[in-house]
């Protein structure tokens, strides 16, 4: 990956001093010194092309009568500055500086694949997006049908660092968003080779790098519309604020009727309604040209509801049309032999039945990820960097029913609606971290800390909503059934009643 940027580098002139020349420093848009990156002077009176690496020297006296005293060029993303002619006054020289960041070197550790701005919009970004939509065509990705995806075989066990920061562990098995893709300048996604100050996790290392701040003030506005009662629209406004602040904005959502893939294809919205908005803010203060403090806000919240069956064509009917526990059951409540384990046991009998959808089965989803980072990162010396900062972070995921009331100590046979279920997770983390990092020559040396104070709850409720499911409940997982006793009765599926 080649990133270009131009510049105008500053240095003073001074007949009387020395001619040695200027060195130029090349920083990324966070302030820490990049380690791979060439200068390339092609403008002015100087020889064409001259090419450096950041931190070398090159001697600009040619570049007019007078000569130059020593001077380093601490050069940033947007920064325009002159080299200016003071003794004698004749005329300003200006250089365009080419600062291109190189591919990593081969015995870089660390193992992965880098998206840009331009990849992350041709994979998925926008409004209601998420960043799975990137990381799932990575090699060694694999994405279950619940959305989840395992890295090289872990389960979720993903690391995300935002701007240099690494987040808290967030809820394992989630499916809401931890940072929106439309706020993402790049990402490093690594899988293998860690550097110290990342871990945490075994699977992968999300590194990224959210917008920074431009010149001037960006706005974009996008809305779009779709069948399903589908809208969604995003808001980004980009700039700085007087000298030495700057801003990023980012309001999002996006809902549909036809939200996930539905049970059954007849009905496509059958209480399939989903929903998501981003809200993400970000202010940055430069004082000088060492230091850097950012304030993060993101909050992502999302509501999604369970689909129901609203039955099969008669095609179907061989095998069962989704009426009944678990779709086994035809629409004139008829239960085909391939549905039957125990002949004549409870339940074989024709049963009419509602649907999911006419019974009124209301299940629904809901998660929020947000967490709001403070950091200040120093450039201390030129070949030192230091880095601190508070995390909070909230992460939850949360199922609900409406479902109609069942009377517990009098289930019916069968039901279309299977099971009430009710769940709350949440997790809440405040985190201080810190690190050094200094290079020497080929070496690099880092130090740091990490304190992190987590809470979470979990509470969980699953209640059957017909003697089946209750039977089929007890057979599979005893502990989590209600006191009872087997009547020595087997039903339709082959589990004691």
């Amino acid at each position: 990956m080649r990133r270009s940027l131009s510049i105008l580098a500053l240095a003073a002139v001074c007949a009387s001093a020395s001619a040695v020349g200027v060195r130029f420093i090349v920083v990324n848009p966070d302030g820490s010194p990049t380690k791979d990156a060439v200068v390339t002077l092609d403008r002015g009176n100087l020889e064409l092309p001259v090419t450096l690496k950041g931190g070398d020297a090159v001697d600009l006296a040619s570049l007019q009568p007078s000569k130059l005293y020593t001077a380093t060029v601490l050069m940033k993303v947007g920064d325009i500055r002159v080299i200016q002619q003071q003794d004698p006054p004749v005329r300003d020289i200006f250089i365009t500086v080419h600062a291109a960041r190189l591919k990593r070197a081969q015995s870089d550790p660390s193992a992965g694949t880098t998206r840009t701005k331009e990849d992350i919009g041709k994979f998925g970004g926008g409004s209601g997006g998420d960043i799975k939509q990137i990381t799932k065509t990575s090699a060694g990705v694999a994405e279950d049908s619940s959305g989840q995806q395992h890295v090289r075989g872990e389960h979720t066990e993903i690391t995300y660092v935002v701007d240099g920061i690494p987040l808290p562990d967030t809820l394992s098995g989630r499916q809401g968003a931890i940072v929106v893709p439309s706020t993402i300048q790049s990402i490093d996604i690594l899988l293998g080779g860690y550097a110290p100050e990342f871990g945490g996790q075994t699977a992968a290392i999300l590194d990224i790098t959210t917008l920074g701040r431009a010149k001037k003030a960006i706005n974009d506005l996008s809305l779009s519309a779709g069948s399903y009662r589908t809208t969604s629209g995003e808001l980004t406004s980009v700039g700085p604020l007087a000298s030495k602040f700057g801003y990023v904005i980012n309001l999002a959502g996006e809902r549909s009727d036809a939200a996930s893939e539905p049970q059954q294809p007849d009905v496509q919205d059958a209480h399939n309604a989903g929903s998501d908005q981003n809200a993400y803010g970000k202010l940055t203060w430069q004082p000088n040209n060492r230091d850097r403090l950012t304030l993060t806000l993101s909050m992502n919240p999302e509501r999604l509801q369970i689909g129901n069956r609203t039955g099969l064509p008669l095609s179907f009917y061989q095998s069962g049309q989704g009426y009944g526990f678990l779709g086994q059951r035809n629409a004139d409540g008829s239960r085909p032999d391939a549905t039957i384990t125990n002949p004549g046991g409870l339940g074989s009998a024709p049963m009419p039945l509602p649907n999911q959808q006419q019974a009124g089965m209301d299940i629904n989803q809901t998660e929020t990820n947000e967490f709001a980072t403070l950091s200040w990162r120093s450039q201390i010396s030129e070949r030192t960097t230091g880095l601190l900062g508070l995390v909070f972070l909230h992460s939850g995921q949360n199922v609900t029913n409406r479902n109609p009331a069942v009377d517990v100590t009098a289930l019916p046979t069968d039901s279309s609606i299977e099971y009430n279920p009710t769940a709350t997770r949440n997790v809440h983390h405040v985190q201080l971290t810190g690190s050094i990092a200094q290079k020497q020559g080929s070496h690099s040396f880092k130090a740091g800390f990490l304190l992190d104070q987590q809470s979470g709850v979990e509470s969980y409720r699953i209640e059957a909503a017909s003697q089946l499911a209750l039977d089929a409940l007890f057979a599979t997982a005893p502990n989590l059934a209600p006191t009872g006793f087997d009547s020595g009765a087997v039903d339709v599926n082959g589990n004691p009643v």
